[in-house]
């Protein structure tokens, strides 16, 4: 197992804490897919522990981001979604500024550049990008100047899945974005959540 895989245990242990005294109920679960009922899960436990925090979601695929915003619907959490003109300005202001909304749903590619998201400070990525500065770029939404919390990076991947083998070739080459993120900024954390299957 590449190293950043093993640290996905880091960042499971406060999950596995709270379901083994309080489970994280995850409504609608049988319907989605189970990383995306994984991100829920997430999302429903932050939104249960720790309310005053927010969360973006990017993922490269639209019809993805639909089926986490129904899972997200399914279960109480209130989020928004990056669209073009007016629609986009209102989903910024709303996640910016109503307490109520918790997640920003984001396209990987469009929401990834000129956004100034410091009300988060957790950031969800479904899927790894073959291009780390994408990445770099997303994470750079919530991760500048004015973010007063600790930023926390979650990347899904499946276990034995293409992803998890795109990852470690990105890795053995020098490309994985776990470098980027140790070395230009110390107080992001990034963590590869393996999901079995």
């Amino acid at each position: 197992m590449a190293p950043c895989m093993h640290a996905c245990k880091q960042m499971m242990a406060p999950c596995a804490h709270v379901n083994k005294q309080t489970p994280v109920q995850v409504a609608g679960s049988d319907e989605l897919m189970v990383k995306i009922t994984a991100l829920v899960r997430r999302l429903v436990w932050l939104r249960d522990e720790r309310p005053d925090e927010k969360s973006l979601v990017f993922s490269q695929w639209p019809e993805a981001l639909q089926i986490v915003e129904r899972g997200l619907q399914l279960n109480g959490i209130r989020c928004v979604t990056l669209e073009s003109g007016r629609r986009g300005r209102s989903a910024v202001k709303a996640f910016l500024n109503d307490d109520s909304c918790r997640v920003f749903l984001l396209s990987l590619r469009q929401g990834a550049a000129g956004l100034t998201l410091v009300r988060a400070n957790h950031v969800f990525l479904l899927e790894p990008s073959l291009d780390p500065a994408i990445e770099q770029q997303a994470v750079a939404r919530v991760h500048r100047i004015g973010q007063e919390r600790p930023v926390r990076v979650t990347r899904l991947l499946v276990e034995g899945s293409v992803e998890e083998k795109v990852m470690m070739m990105l890795q053995v080459g020098g490309w994985s974005a776990g470098c980027w993120v140790q070395v230009s900024w110390s107080s992001a954390e990034l963590t590869d959540t393996l999901l079995c299957v």
